[in-house]
């Protein structure tokens, strides 16, 4: 097609580990061993120009698969990974980076993952798929890892925070009454107006005079007097919703 002429091929972006490009014929070619997207342009090269650009994306998938029901520290847990790489030899698991929930074991021969765990948290690791194949000197051993995985552990009594994969592990109350969430982590958040503050009326309360509740909504509002408590229930709407309360009690004093 080009009589006479130097075409070659080049490529653009990052392949993914494992693949190679051929600059002879454009041929991309060998065993991916990293997963997630990549995008590359493909050139046409002639005579050192760019003849024809062609974009590609190359999308390598998880040959992995997990089994992780919810769990909470002090009740059994039964999971599992498994490694869909087609290799050969015998298949043999371990864990190469990152810590099991304590109380948790990893199968070597079959991936399962079981115990009780004993401490709440969002634990992540990384698996590691090794197939050992002849013997002897002719041993060979082929290691592939996996993504890194996330189990979280919820508190006895606990609950995840829906869509965000966090354990509560304390709340409170502030000043400007306001639900301040601490979790497992270290981390915390703030989720919102819940108490009225100095008469106002709860963010959906009718009324908020003197520590009432208001009539059509979960709000309160008013100081409250020494002594007298009030208790706060919120609901964390989403997929698997839960509700946490706590009752607290207030140093302000009531001006009546």
């Amino acid at each position: 097609m080009f009589a006479g002429s130097d075409a070659v091929y080049s490529v653009e972006g990052k392949l993914p580990a494992g693949l190679s490009f051929n600059g002879s014929t454009g041929a991309i070619t060998g065993t991916p061993a990293e997963i997630g997207t990549q995008n590359v342009t493909l050139n046409l090269v002639v005579d050192g120009w760019i003849k024809k650009s062609v974009k590609y994306t190359i999308e390598v998938a998880s040959p992995w698969t997990t089994d992780f029901p919810e769990v909470k520290a002090g009740e059994e847990f039964d999971g599992s990974v498994a490694s869909n790489i087609t290799a050969s030899g015998t298949l043999e698991y371990s864990v190469v980076s990152g810590k099991l929930p304590e109380g948790l074991t990893l199968d070597a021969a079959t991936g399962a993952l079981t115990g009780t765990p004993t401490a709440a948290g969002e634990y992540k690791f990384v698996i590691a798929a090794t197939y050992t194949s002849g013997s002897g000197w002719n041993s060979r051993k082929t290691t592939y890892n996996s993504e890194e995985f996330t189990l979280t552990v919820a508190g006895e009594g606990g609950a995840t925070i829906p869509g965000e994969g966090k354990v509560v592990a304390s709340f409170e109350i502030n000043e400007s009454g306001n639900l301040i969430v601490t979790y497992t982590d270290g981390t915390t958040a703030d989720l919102g107006h819940v108490v009225g503050a100095n008469g106002a009326p709860g963010d959906k309360g009718d009324k908020g005079d003197k520590g009432d509740i208001g009539e059509t909504g979960s709000g309160c509002g008013g100081e409250i007097g020494i002594g007298s408590a009030i208790t706060v229930a919120v609901a964390l709407m989403g997929v698997g919703a839960f509700v946490i309360g706590r009752r607290i009690r207030s140093s302000k004093k009531n001006n009546d």
